[in-house]
């Protein structure tokens, strides 16, 4: 059996002595940022976990975030996005004492009767939002009833708000870019559901991009999925591709979508070159045949960032920056030209 990590363990890594490092993880008392981080450090390290129950006496607070799943068409478990922010949260989560509470909803209704009733009844100290939409009801209830919260996304419109997030204009605009550096020249762009505010940044990009490199956007060569399944990335790209065989390249805002593109490629039997990407760098791209071109968006440290964001405000730290954007990066692959 592994050996049990004491305080000792972690004072010792973090050059610290224990009391300070009971002072960090069970006192209001204000210890210097830098060796907070140190101290945290050192215990995600070591895989220390602080008495929670202790804290909670201490902080007079539950030590449990809530995070409100969406629950559509799709497996949520089969889009790996989700399954890697939420482990980035977890990790850093349960590192700094505190718990996860999860809950599935149907709409924005559903969400805020959750958030409401979680917090309300002081089960939860803060929410983690994995999405944001367009004039977001959820959030705009949180900021008004000042429950605590983070967004993975940007939101549009709320200020004094702390979000986590890719620069997604940028993200596409490269890619957009990219693709056409390596001769592709009648590019279309799927998005997921329109209502995302990823969506919307990402289409943003891809048209400023087009624009800028002189390209045209034809008429019908903008289309959004109503989820993110390989299913919908098959109709949509049957559908572009039955009217309009003058396309040299698709642009996806997922890997998922990206695969069901491909496939009808290959199932309406266009035989000419047509690049594909995607965007979330999944093992279900990687492994693909044709392997997928995509984005890597870097889905654990957004997830893992949002809590820290979080749990940095809970715990009232200071010169803690209210944002966090996380870099991306292209992966070429078989689906686009070398």
């Amino acid at each position: 059996m592994r050996k049990k990590v004491t305080i000792k363990d972690v004072a010792s890594r973090a050059g610290v002595s224990p009391s300070t490092v009971s002072r960090a993880i069970y006192s209001t008392a204000k210890l210097k940022p830098e060796t907070k981080e140190r101290i945290f450090r050192a215990m995600e390290e070591l895989g220390y976990y602080p008495n929670a129950a202790a804290r909670a006496l201490v902080h007079k607070r539950t030590m449990t975030l809530g995070v409100i799943l969406p629950n559509g068409e799709d497996d949520l478990f089969l889009n790996p996005f989700f399954i890697h922010a939420l482990r980035g949260l977890s990790i850093h989560a349960q590192s700094r004492g505190y718990f996860i509470l999860y809950a599935f909803s149907n709409n924005e209704e559903e969400e805020i009767s959750f958030i409401e009733e979680l917090y309300r009844s002081r089960r939860i100290d803060g929410v983690v939002a994995l999405t944001v939409r367009r004039n977001d009801a959820c959030l705009a209830f949180m900021k008004q009833q000042q429950i605590p919260f983070v967004v993975i996304g940007h939101p549009e419109g709320l200020k004094g708000v702390l979000w986590v997030d890719n620069d997604n204009f940028q993200a596409m605009y490269r890619l957009v870019n990219w693709m056409v550096d390596k001769g592709y020249a009648e590019l279309a762009f799927l998005g997921g559901p329109a209502e995302l505010m990823v969506t919307q940044d990402r289409c943003a990009g891809f048209e400023q991009a087009l624009r800028i490199r002189g390209l045209p956007l034809r008429e019908g060569r903008v289309l959004y999925a109503k989820g993110f399944s390989e299913e919908e990335g098959y109709r949509c790209a049957s559908e572009l591709l039955s009217r309009d065989r003058t396309v040299d390249g698709i642009l996806t805002t997922d890997d998922l979508l990206a695969i069901g593109v491909v496939r009808a490629i290959e199932e309406l039997g266009i035989t000419r070159h047509i690049g594909v990407t995607g965007f979330n760098n999944t093992v279900q791209g990687q492994f693909h045949r044709p392997s997928l071109t995509t984005v890597d968006i870097h889905p654990y440290d957004l997830g893992y960032h949002a809590a820290r964001l979080l749990i940095a405000h809970l715990d009232e730290e200071e010169n803690v920056p209210p944002h966090f954007v996380v870099d991306t990066h292209i992966i070429p692959r078989e689906t686009t030209r070398p």
